[in-house]
């Protein structure tokens, strides 16, 4: 039976090393990573918990373009899935779009038991719009397809335009990574339904914050390869201090939610 992607609320998936998915058994909004599908244990993630496994595009891991791949992959793996990520192309909308295109029959095949993600690539705002206008002409057809907005996306996240832009859009929104801060949410957490971020695992294992300047942090800049710290974070071998993390996590998500519209 497949799960409504459409959530009450804004929700927050952070992402933990797979040194540390534990951390997921308390997280009702999660984002697996395709490349790491053999390393995650069922049993550490929510049951109840919303799940998305991305096509690992952003650490340069996608494994080809077929969708069938990715979900063969998790049923493999013995991972409940609610939500795959499309294979998409990196800031090429047509290209996105061919891909989508060449799924739907998977898309179609899956419409009773997984949601998929087209992620509408725009370095433009016309590219914007050309996206989320193309996904919405199967509003009445396919009622199991969330868009993504990927953080690679030269466009300011606060700017009124896009806003405008992704509001016409007839299906949920999830911003795929923070760009820079979570305070560049706030505008779009009253209609979109949520984000995942690394952004707690990095302050946990190269920081030490108050709880209370999680919103406002801002890390990128701190390298020259943003994807580069992303993959790190993920694969340096070092493990999280657990308890450490969750008493922070505890906080900060106190922060976020007096913030943004956050039901957790």
């Amino acid at each position: 039976m497949r799960r409504s992607n459409r959530l009450e609320g804004f929700h927050i998936a952070n992402i933990y090393p797979v040194s540390a998915q534990e951390l997921y058994k308390d997280e009702n909004y999660v984002m697996l990573l395709s490349f790491l599908a053999g390393e995650y244990k069922p049993e550490n993630i929510n049951p109840d918990a919303y799940v998305i496994m991305d096509n690992s595009l952003y650490e340069e891991q996608q494994n080809g373009m077929d969708q069938q791949y990715y979900i063969d992959l998790a049923e493999t793996n013995r991972l409940r899935v609610d939500e795959f990520i499309v294979p998409d192309v990196l800031n090429d909308i047509e290209a996105t779009i061919a891909s989508f295109e060449a799924n739907l029959p998977t898309i179609e095949k899956y419409k009773d038991k997984y949601n998929f993600m087209f992620v509408a690539q725009a370095t433009t705002l016309e590219e914007q719009k050309r996206g989320i206008d193309y996904i919405n002409q199967y509003a009445d057809r396919l009622d199991n397809i969330t868009v993504g907005i990927s953080k690679l996306s030269i466009l300011d996240r606060m700017d009124d335009e896009l806003i405008n832009i992704l509001k016409t859009c007839k299906y949920p929104i999830h911003f795929l990574g923070v760009k820079l801060s979570f305070s560049e949410l706030e505008k779009a957490s009253a209609f979109v339904r949520g984000s995942d971020t690394q952004q707690l695992t990095y302050i946990s294992k190269n920081e030490d914050i108050a709880p209370e300047d999680f919103y406002h942090y801002t890390r990128y800049g701190r390298r020259e390869d943003g994807r580069g710290t992303e993959r790190d974070v993920l694969l340096e071998s070092d493990v999280l201090d657990i308890e450490k993390t969750k008493a922070f996590r505890e906080e900060a998500m106190k922060q976020l939610k007096e913030r943004l519209h956050i039901i957790r």
